[in-house]
């Protein structure tokens, strides 16, 4: 069960880092929105961020379940 702990923890990394990479400065202001390229990579951040979020989760879950059965 510990290696369900690694590959959830490593997702949730790559998820993160992936978030931080792809999502564009969203410190401009845009007259009547953003570019079509400049939404889609938020939007594409805010899955990746999500996923992180859900795969951190799932491991603390996890290590919870553990300790819990003393496993």
């Amino acid at each position: 069960m510990q290696w369900a702990i690694v590959v959830t923890g490593a997702l949730s990394a790559a998820c993160w880092f992936g978030s931080a990479v792809v999502t564009p400065d969203l410190t401009d202001s845009y007259w009547g929105g953003p570019p079509p390229s400049v939404k889609r990579r938020a939007q594409i951040g805010s899955l990746l961020n999500g996923g992180g979020a859900l795969f951190a989760s799932i491991a603390i879950g996890i290590q919870a379940w553990l300790a819990y059965n003393q496993i």
